[in-house]
C-alpha cells in the first residue's frame, strides 16, 4: 500500500465513522425529541382537587379573643370553636342556616344564609 493509498483508504475510514456517528447522533436526537413531544402531548393527570365528591365545604373562623362559638347549621349541632380558632365542615351543596352562638364571654354572631357550590369552600367569620 502506498502513501497515498494508505491516506485515502484513511480518510475514507474516518468519513465512513463520521457518517455512522452522525447517524447516531440523529437516532438519539430524534429518539429524544420523540419523547419529550410524547409526554407533552399526553394529557395531564386528573388532580384530586375536589376530595369530598358531592359537598362542599364551610369554613368558619371565630374572630373573638374570649368567647367559645356554639356552631349550629340546619338546626344541628356541630360543636364549638375555640377564640381566633377556626372549624370547617363538609356540607351538601345547597342553602343552609347558619348560627354561630357565644356561650362564654359574648353573644355570637347574627344569624346568615349560605349557599354551598359542590367542590367549593365558603368562608364566614364572627367577631363578637
Amino acid at each position: 500500500m502506498s502513501f497515498c493509498e494508505w491516506i485515502e483508504h484513511d480518510n475514507f475510514v474516518l468519513k465512513s465513522n463520521y457518517n455512522s456517528m452522525r447517524k447516531i447522533i440523529f437516532t438519539v436526537v430524534a429518539l429524544g425529541l420523540f419523547f419529550v413531544s410524547f409526554n407533552s402531548c399526553s394529557p395531564a393527570e386528573e388532580k384530586d382537587e375536589c376530595p369530598l365528591e358531592g359537598y362542599g365545604l364551610l369554613e368558619i373562623r371565630n374572630k373573638s379573643t374570649n368567647t367559645v362559638h356554639r356552631i349550629i347549621i340546619d338546626g344541628i349541632n356541630y360543636g364549638t370553636i375555640d377564640p381566633k380558632g377556626v372549624a370547617t365542615f363538609p356540607l351538601r351543596p345547597g342553602k343552609h342556616d347558619v348560627q354561630s352562638v357565644g356561650i362564654s364571654g359574648g353573644n355570637g354572631c347574627s344569624p346568615a344564609q349560605i349557599f354551598i357550590v359542590e367542590c367549593g369552600t365558603e368562608r364566614i367569620s364572627c367577631s363578637s
